[in-house]
């Protein structure tokens, strides 16, 4: 394919392989096209750039070759003109570079002619660019000021140009181009001008429409990060540095012609990759931004499944959110992009989304559920298990057949094995996608593939236990559509349970028949909602509480999460073998009155644990009690977990506060309710309605008239009863030091150790003990009241 630079651009005739040459009287930058932006004041850094790039050239009398420029010709003011549809900037500035040099270094007749084919350049945006481009090619310049201050002071120059935006733009580049010239102290760089050139490509040569205006200029009037980006992609591909030079060299067929891979690469950027991102990206974002993203999203993607990739800092670099700056230079691209046979993969990639999107969308509607869902490969926002799903479908585009059904079938397989609740870090998406990666060469008949040796090894290999057990379902469920067809659909239908998306398993144990697995999803949509539990099961926590009381050992809760919501019960659903088992019976009972009285029934069992008696203490707090568990799953609260905290097992929340927990393992619990039903202590930390309290330590108090006694549950087992010290409040003179347990807090004070109280009833027999020695004796009365009577008389 042929160069031109703008002098034989501006003669008026291109030539096209195995056509008549297209000639034409001069260059017109129609209406519909931007304003000129490469000169604008916030465009300081590509404007740089740009023209550090053409001096350079220029200084070394060196090729520069400025990627296509793209147009039709056109009857304007009845004369043919080449109107360009995207390269009207380059053009410009090279106008713009040509008159200056030329006006520096050449006079007389050179001079003339030089004007005369600039004259041939023209704007129709608006009336002031069309003639300001006319009268300046009448202008001699002032070699020691500044372009601008010379056209501004002459008598043409009127306030109507000030106010267009092509007019200040090309006096800033003007002013950037005198300063280039003068650093560069040269005088003869005219000649070198002709070694500027560009690939010229005319919509009539390739079938192109002129619909392409629109959808070119719909990026906005400023330059954006996109076009940034492309035409620094351009330049490396280009490079003579490229890596892969020769190979992006060889011809490929565009449009029934032979051209070279980076002609073909460079037109389907600006043509029909542009057009599938104008179809499908317009109402999320403007098409650049679009472009940009599906760059960005594809190189990370790319990245994450690079074997030899290290750290994820590339998540930060390569932003691709919709309120993210898009570009931030190419460096990072490029060495993304140098992989080996990455721009070959993005290019079939996009040939294959132009062929198969709308397809493609529908079929990720369907696999992702009937719920709402408008999410699309090229949407503005991306979630982890959503990038999942872009590298599924990339890696199934790589085969050259496509069908619809296929790739249901495939996608349907990784959205089952991607949703996991506990995903919640870039590692955890990479490893799932790089088992993608490895399921990827059974993508056009996954359902074989999951049943195959190839696909065991790749399980008994896995080393999440969570992966693992997702593509073990996926190949049971692949068994059962294999031994009956039937089964298809039915699994489809219980997947999209909002609940569940996907994930099967308890449905799934023992032996099936498709008669009791329809008994067990009727009966399962009885139990779940898309909030959790059903209403019925959540009130006090019914189904939770009869779930921890069917914990077989201890170690099943110490790590249990016992949120009652649906983000935990699809996690609960999904991995302790236990609760799958326990669901599944069920879900195997009669009906579902059944399964009320079976849940009722168990929440009012003693623990069955064959540990000891305080595990079982602690098992019997967490489903006996529904005022506890009421309290516990109070939002405020959120104690849904156990932790150790001095020695002790407490409910607890993720970095609660005091009173977001509560001590389970031992019997204090029963003594503070002791002390408030036999002695008249009242406290402020009762957990909601039930019978236990909040707190590393708990305090109670009672009222003595002008006193108060206080009981205080310290963190090590001791239970003090006593009075603090207080204004007008003294020991008697005879009280002996060691007896009244004085220290700096306490006036008086008695402990008692409760580590051996191991049932309610000892707890009971403790504080008839409490009672009898401080109460029923008068213990405080003698101590402190004989000493208020004397102070007073």
């Amino acid at each position: 394919m042929r160069k031109y630079n703008l002098e034989e651009l501006l003669a008026g005739e291109i030539g096209m392989a195995a056509q008549e040459p297209i000639s034409f009287a001069g260059v017109q930058v129609p209406m519909i096209q931007r304003d000129y932006a490469q000169g604008r004041k916030s465009e300081e850094a590509v404007r740089s750039r740009f023209l550090s790039a053409l001096f350079g050239a220029l200084g070394g009398n060196n090729q520069l070759t400025l990627d296509f420029v793209y147009g039709s010709v056109q009857l304007l003011d009845k004369k043919p003109y080449f109107v360009p549809l995207d390269g009207q900037q380059r053009l410009t500035t090279l106008f713009l570079l040509y008159w200056y040099i030329g006006n520096r270094e050449l006079t007389g007749e050179h001079k003339t002619r030089l004007n005369a084919w600039l004259g041939k350049f023209s704007y129709a945006t608006r009336s002031t660019a069309r003639d300001f481009c006319a009268k300046l090619t009448s202008v001699d310049i002032d070699p020691a000021s500044k372009p601008s201050q010379t056209i501004r002071n002459l008598a043409w120059f009127y306030s109507s140009y000030q106010q267009d935006p092509t007019v200040q733009a090309m006096l800033e580049m003007l002013d950037a181009i005198h300063k280039r010239y003068v650093e560069a102290a040269a005088t003869d760089l005219f000649p070198a001008l002709k070694q500027l050139s560009f690939y010229v490509l005319p919509l009539d040569g390739f079938g192109l429409s002129d619909e392409l205006y629109i959808k070119m200029n719909a990026r906005g009037k400023q330059l954006t990060g996109f076009e940034n980006f492309k035409a620094d992609f351009i330049d490396w591909l280009r490079a003579d540095t490229n890596p892969e030079r020769e190979e992006f060299a060889e011809p490929v067929a565009l449009d029934g012609r032979s051209i070279p891979f980076v002609d073909a690469f460079t037109i389907k950027l600006d043509t029909t990759w542009t057009d599938l991102f104008w179809r499908n990206t317009r109402v999320d974002n403007t098409v650049d931004a679009a472009y940009m993203r599906f760059w960005q999203r594809f190189l990370l993607t790319m990245h994450y499944v690079d074997p030899e990739q290290k750290g994820n800092s590339l998540a930060e670099i390569l932003d691709n959110s919709a309120n993210s700056d898009p570009y931030k230079g190419f460096a990072l691209y490029g060495a993304l992009l140098a992989k080996p046979g990455r721009v070959k993969a993005a290019a079939w990639l996009l040939d294959k989304l132009v062929d198969n999107y709308d397809a493609i969308g529908v079929v990720i509607t369907e696999s992702w559920g009937e719920q709402s869902n408008s999410w699309h490969l090229l949407a503005a926002s991306i979630t982890q298990q959503q990038r999942i799903l872009f590298y599924a479908v990339i890696r199934y585009l790589e085969a050259e057949s496509f069908d619809q059904q296929t790739l249901r079938q495939w996608l349907r397989v990784i959205w089952n094995i991607s949703v996991d609740p506990e995903m919640r870090s870039i590692e955890a998406m990479v490893a799932v996608m790089r088992v993608v990666g490895k399921l990827a060469s059974g993508a056009g008949n996954i359902y074989e593939f999951l049943l195959s040796d190839e696909c065991a090894n790749i399980i008994n290999a896995e080393g999440s236990r969570f992966i693992k057990a997702r593509l073990t379902e996926e190949r049971t469920k692949a068994q059962l559509i294999q031994d009956d067809a039937a089964w298809e659909a039915l699994l489809v239908v219980s997947e999209k349970h909002p609940l569940f998306q996907g994930s099967i398993q308890f449905l799934l144990l023992g032996e099936l028949t498709i008669d009791r697995f329809q008994h067990r999803v009727v009966l399962a949509e009885h139990l779940f909602s898309a909030r959790g539990t059903q209403s019925f099961y959540r009130e006090n926590h019914l189904l939770l509480r009869a779930t921890i009381s069917a914990a077989p050992k201890w170690n099943h809760l110490r790590y249990l999460e016992m949120r009652d919501d649906a983000d935990n019960w699809r996690l609960l659903l999904r991995k302790p073998w236990y609760i799958q088992g326990f669901i599944a019976g069920l879900v195997d009972l009669e009906s579902e009155e059944a399964i009320k009285d079976e849940l009722n029934h168990l929440v009012t069992q003693r623990s069955t644990f064959s540990s000891s008696r305080e595990q079982r203490h602690m098992h019997e707090h967490l489903y006996l009690q529904a005022d506890l568990q009421n309290w516990m799953q109070s939002s405020n609260v959120d104690a849904t977990v156990l932790r150790e905290r001095y020695e002790h097992v407490f409910a607890h929340k993720y970095y609660g506060r005091d009173y977001t927990r509560v001590r389970l393992d031992t019997y204090r619990n029963e003594l503070a309710n002791g002390l408030i039903t036999h002695l008249g202590f009242t406290t402020g930390q009762r957990c909601g309605t039930s019978n236990c309290f909040w707190g590393d330590t708990v305090t109670l108090s009672r009222g003595e008239g002008d006193w108060t006694i206080t009981a205080l549950f310290n963190v090590f087992q001791t239970l003090y009863i006593g009075v603090l010290r207080s204004d007008g409040l003294v020991l008697t003179a005879n009280e002996s030091v060691s007896e009244a347990q004085q220290n700096e807090y306490w006036l008086l004070r008695k402990p008692y150790v409760y580590k051996s109280v191991s049932s309610a009833e000892e707890a009971s027999e403790f504080i008839q003990g409490i009672k009898e020695e401080l109460f029923d004796s008068g213990f405080f009365q003698a101590r402190i009241n004989v000493q208020a009577v004397a102070t007073t008389s």
